[in-house]
Formats: structure tokens, sequence, C-alpha cells
């Protein structure tokens, strides 16, 4: 709806096309986990357009008209969030989450492929999560034993290091498995 013209006095959308959705009714909805209310205005198309073309676009596959949601609330604290993110407290706020938070969630979709919990519930999803982080922390722990060990003087020593090793990483990559099959399919 950003991009779509808004006649206040009429109370109607246009959208890219030209297809005019007019103010319908207001909807309340409730969210099961949460219990947030949250207030929409809902558009619906116009079952009569300017023209057949318009009047094809303003429908579903299934024939019914096509429908928009506006949240005024939402649409509110985006366009605050937008007026105080050039601010100076903001850019630095923003600059900070690149270092701080997205690496992380970005090497746990990246390399060990977790793109969503097949868990439900906050408890299973916290531990599922937690043991995710803790095998990020294991195969950091790991990466840099090996890195160590390869300089060992000793054959004898390093033979065993390296077996011991092995066994560690044969019982990480189980569990990689076990947690995060999908990523082995």
């Amino acid at each position: 709806l950003a991009n779509w013209f808004y006649d206040e006095q009429d109370d109607y959308y246009l959208d890219q096309n030209g297809v005019r959705f007019s103010f319908k009714y207001y909807s309340r909805r409730k969210d099961k986990t949460t219990g947030q209310i949250r207030d929409f205005k809902i558009y619906e198309a116009d079952e009569f357009q300017l023209t057949p073309e318009l009047e094809r676009l303003a429908k579903t596959k299934s024939g019914r008209q096509w429908q928009v949601r506006y949240n005024p609330n939402w649409q509110y604290l985006k366009e605050k969030a937008k007026a105080v993110l050039p601010s100076p407290e903001g850019s630095h706020i923003y600059r900070m989450r690149k270092y701080d938070v997205e690496p992380i969630f970005g090497h746990l979709k990246n390399v060990f492929g977790m793109r969503r919990t097949h868990l439900r519930g906050k408890k299973k999803v916290e531990t599922y999560i937690g043991i995710a982080f803790m095998m990020m922390n294991l195969s950091k722990y790991w990466n840099r034993r090996w890195s160590k060990d390869q300089f060992c003087l000793s054959e004898k020593k390093k033979t065993v290091k390296q077996l011991k090793l092995r066994v560690r990483l044969i019982v990480f990559l189980y569990l990689r498995v076990s947690f995060f099959p999908d990523t082995f399919l």
C-alpha cells in the first residue's frame, strides 16, 4: 500500500495497475499465541472497474474480489521507525546490529542449514536453538584445537590427539545430523 495512490476524501486506494480498492469494513483479530489484538481496515477491489481488463485484475483465480488489509497502528510505527533511523543514535544502533546479531544467525543458516525449527512450543524451540548455539560454539572450539594440533612435535602425541579429535568430530557430526536432518538429505 505504500506505493499505491490514496484518496483521503473518498477513502480508496488505486494500485499500480489502476484497480480501485474501496473501504469495506473494520476488522479485529486476536493473535492466538500472544493474545495481542490488532485492528485492520479492509479494502476490497470494486466489482465494477473502468475497463473489463481491470475487472479481471480485480478478481482472484477463484472469482472473488481481491482484499487488502491495512493496519493504521503498524503503519504509524513503521513511519516512526523510518524517522528515527536516520538520526545519529538510530544509525549507530543499526550499525551495531551488523556486528552483534546478524552474523550469528547468518552462520547458523548458512553453515548449519537451520532455516526453521521443526518443533512447537516456546520451551522446545528454546532448547532446540540452545543446542544449535552450543554446536556452533563446539565447532569453533574444535576448529581452534585442530589448528593447534597440526603443529604438534611428537608423532605419538600427534596421532593420539588426532584420534581423539576424530572421535569428537564423529560425535559432533552425529549430533549435527540428528538435530539438523534436513541439511543432509
